[in-house]
């Protein structure tokens, strides 16, 4: 007969719902606990764990160190965008300070300095406007142009208007009112004082070829004055007519010697708009010549049309005051805005610093 063999302890013997006797503690409870009950260690009246109150201080580090960091940055941002700021204002006042000393030179500088038929310059304050129109498209120049100084040349030129004016006056006294042709002419005179003050207030006018230019024009005009106190429908019309072509293609000759200066300048530099500015007032000083011509050559002295043809000359000689290159007026205009502007930047940077530096005292 075969032996049988005891029973053993082998748990694998046992009902397979059993727990294992190693999730059991001393005493036959579960989890540990004597009461028999699975409740977590946060009900425990001793409180949390010492690894939990590790963590909420971790926590609470992390969360104040991203808080230091986050206002520092912000005070580095505010530092930065200032030095930006101080960057570009001394970049301004060094751009200034040279342009000052080019106009001093400029205003030391002779008459003959350069050659007496020397090529077109402009003045300190237009190359400022050009500069900031190219770079920035701010409009801001020095605080006083190149010649403050009025010339004898422009002096003279001065006088002989007024005695155009004068003529014109005397022939409105003897009509016992205004007409057409007493409008027309005084418009023709306006006109060109306006040509040669536009010229003389962007360009030097030192050189020999702009006062030969101005004493010409000087005595077409003291010619045409003579010829101010007559109608339309006369000879003297016609000596008008001669007048303000002749005015005209002078001013084409001198603004076609200025294209033919800057002619081979970049597109990306600044004089681009000078040789613009040239080549706009040559193409409506060449249109005022070719009507002119018509109304000498074409129209009679008997013709009806004359007085259209003196309005549709006297509307192209009109030029817009900033086309292209504005003249020094407008420069001293926009210095003044810029320096307003200036002023005012100044004070919010200050502003500015005095926030940033209380921030800082508030933080530390």
């Amino acid at each position: 007969m075969s032996k049988i063999d005891p029973p053993t302890n082998d748990t694998s013997l046992k009902h397979p719902s059993a727990p294992p006797p190693s999730s059991r503690s001393a005493d036959g409870n579960e989890n540990g606990n004597g009461n028999g009950n699975s409740e977590p260690d946060s009900q425990n009246p001793e409180g949390p764990s010492p690894s939990r109150q590790k963590s909420a201080k971790m926590k609470a580090k992390l969360t104040k160190a991203r808080n230091d960091l986050h206002t520092e940055k912000q005070l580095k941002q505010r530092l930065y965008k200032g030095l930006v700021k101080l960057a570009s204002e001394l970049k301004d006042a060094r751009t200034e300070c040279n342009e000052l000393i080019q106009q001093r030179e400029d205003e030391d500088k002779n008459w003959y300095d350069g050659g007496m038929w020397r090529g077109p310059e402009l003045l300190p304050g237009i190359r400022a406007v050009a500069r900031q129109r190219m770079e920035t498209g701010q409009k801001s120049v020095p605080d006083k142009r190149g010649k403050d100084a009025v010339s004898l040349s422009d002096l003279f030129f001065d006088l002989v208007i007024v005695t155009a004016f004068t003529r014109v006056g005397v022939a409105i006294k003897d009509r016992g009112g205004l007409d057409g042709a007493s409008l027309a002419y005084f418009c023709i005179f306006w006109l060109i004082w306006g040509k040669e003050a536009s010229f003389s207030t962007r360009f030097d006018t030192t050189d020999l070829s702009s006062q030969v230019e101005t004493l010409l024009t000087c005595f077409a005009v003291l010619f045409g004055s003579l010829s101010s106190t007559a109608t339309f429908e006369s000879g003297n019309a016609t000596r008008m007519m001669v007048v303000a072509a002749f005015v005209a293609l002078l001013h084409f000759c001198l603004h076609l010697r200025v294209w033919f200066w800057f002619r081979e300048v970049s597109p990306q530099s600044e004089m681009i708009c000078v040789k613009n500015y040239a080549s706009y007032i040559m193409a409506f000083t060449a249109v005022e010549f070719l009507i002119w011509m018509v109304g000498i050559f074409v129209l009679g002295e008997t013709s009806s049309w004359r007085g259209y043809l003196f309005l549709v000359a006297i509307l192209l000689s009109f030029r817009l005051p900033r086309t292209f290159l504005p003249n020094d007026f407008h420069g001293k205009f926009y210095s003044i805005l810029c320096n307003k502007d200036k002023i005012f930047s100044l004070y919010m940077e200050s502003k500015r610093k005095d926030d940033l530096t209380t921030c800082s005292l508030f933080c530390t």
